[in-house]
């Protein structure tokens, strides 16, 4: 879309004996293209489109030796055909432009003049776009805040468009040739404290510290995560974790998951996601075909702020822990039941009667209990990780500042909507003393029902009875943590 705008600013300033802004298009390339034959008379329509193509890089105009490179050996190869170029084209356009003003510099002072006239306008070419970007997600009308957003997210330029009817935050990747670049030094992040300056929620010294504190860590995750597809599958096969998103805080892949994130490091997620459909009976999709278009053909990402602020908060709570304690987590799940839990879990959270009955059928069939069902409550408390005898649970809490303590009932929201059955624990599943007869009459009788009211229940909540047991649920944690 931002390439076609592009293409149409530029046509009708050609076609209206206007300077066009030929930006990474080298402007004596530009002018050299012609007709595709005499009396075409598509000229103009040629150099526009010329023009917007080597604006924002075009990878499709590599050669075949670094396409060859950048697949097999240096996975960021094309920044010396396309993102190099594109800067060195803007610095000659500059200097040409200078020059065309029939100023050519005379003696120190003109020289001076005009080489601070070329660094000037060059540094505003290449800075502005992400001065505006700064400026919108800082004070523009979206309010979507940072704790709302993945932490990929917030390494990448993006751009916050405010929420969907449901609460879903919304950001557009900004895929530029210098945003590549900024990608392995942090300039995200760069980006997040300019704004966060301007806004006034931060000193620019402590802005800056913060920047150059991400920097090592960014570094890393782009060098790990150019590797190139062999590298990648090698190691997940080995170690059974994932590079992505932090190469310093790697989580283990699950059995379940293993065959799907091969097949998205040998393809891509969309057809890793389509093939799990099919393969896997256990799989629910965490997308819709409406939000891969979206994503796929508009770089756009929708982010559920609760969802986020749940695993954010269990993962700061595990940081705690390791900090205070020098014990870490073990983030491995293998159960040939929990990738199917996490699904029911996922439906009630989402208020799908449908899927919940499917995988609540499928937890009796892999013989799940209500003792285990009750377990699995407790443990996904956000604060579970956290003990209370020793104060850490009461410590960490009143660690948090204001917008931790927002993002805290965030997570207990999310919560509160995937233990909506609390209670019903021994009407869903068979008890474990009952045994192999215990789930059989379940299996024969299930409670579908229940999991109806349940959620009915929920929908006719006020948002004032959700506050309330929310408040329930912190107290509840809380309780006998001292």
């Amino acid at each position: 879309v931002t390439r076609y705008a592009n293409y149409l600013a530029n046509l009708d300033a050609i076609r209206n004996g206007a300077r066009p802004d030929y930006a990474g298009a080298y402007w004596r390339d530009i002018e050299a293209l012609g007709d595709t034959r005499p009396g075409a008379g598509d000229k103009a329509q040629r150099q526009a489109a010329q023009i917007s193509k080597a604006t924002f890089g075009d990878y499709a105009d590599l050669s075949v030796t670094g396409q060859y490179l950048r697949d097999k050996l240096i996975p960021f190869y094309s920044w010396m055909e396309i993102n190099f170029k594109y800067h060195g084209n803007l610095l000659r356009n500059n200097l040409d432009l200078v020059r065309g003003r029939g100023t050519r510099a005379k003696g120190g002072v003109a020289i001076a003049r005009q080489s601070a006239g070329l660094v000037g306008g060059f540094a505003l070419r290449l800075t502005l776009p992400y001065v505006a970007i700064a400026l919108w997600n800082a004070m523009g009308p979206h309010d979507v805040e940072d704790d709302e957003l993945s932490e990929e997210d917030r390494r990448r330029i993006h751009i916050r468009l405010g929420h969907t009817d449901d609460g879903k935050a919304i950001v557009v990747y900004a895929n530029t040739a210098l945003a590549d670049v900024m990608k392995w030094f942090a300039g995200a992040k760069f980006v997040e404290g300019v704004g966060a300056w301007l806004r006034g929620d931060t000193e620019l010294a402590t802005a800056a510290d913060r920047w150059a504190g991400s920097i090592p860590t960014d570094l890393a995750n782009n060098v790990a995560n150019s590797t190139g597809v062999l590298g990648k599958v090698t190691y997940a096969l080995a170690a059974r974790k994932s590079t992505f998103p932090d190469v310093t805080d790697q989580r283990t892949i699950p059995d379940y998951d293993m065959r799907r994130h091969i097949l998205a490091q040998l393809t891509d997620d969309f057809t890793a996601d389509q093939i799990e459909r099919i393969v896997n009976k256990d799989y629910a999709p965490p997308k819709d075909y409406a939000d891969w278009a979206m994503q796929l053909v508009l770089q756009m990402r929708q982010r559920d702020p609760e969802s986020w602020a749940f695993y954010a908060m269990k993962d700061k709570a595990a940081e705690f822990v390791e900090t205070q304690t020098g014990q870490s987590r073990d983030s491995s799940y293998n159960a040939p039941d929990q990738q199917v839990l996490r699904n029911f879990r996922r439906a009630l959270y989402r208020g799908d009667a449908a899927e919940a009955g499917r995988f609540y059928l499928r937890l009796l069939d892999l013989g799940y209990t209500s003792e285990r069902f009750t377990a699995s409550i407790r443990a996904q408390d956000p604060l579970s990780e956290l003990p209370k005898e020793n104060g850490l649970r009461r410590k960490f809490v009143e660690s948090l500042d204001e917008a931790g303590q927002e993002q805290l009932r965030r997570a207990y929201r999310y919560y509160t909507r995937i233990s909506t059955v609390r209670g019903s624990e021994r009407g869903l599943f068979p008890s474990k003393e009952s045994g192999e007869r215990g789930l059989e009459r379940y299996r024969a009788n299930p409670r579908t029902d229940l999991l109806d009211r349940a959620l009915d229940r929920r929908e006719q909540m006020s948002p004032e009875d959700e506050e309330r047991r929310i408040d329930a649920e912190l107290r509840r944690s809380m309780a006998g943590a001292n």
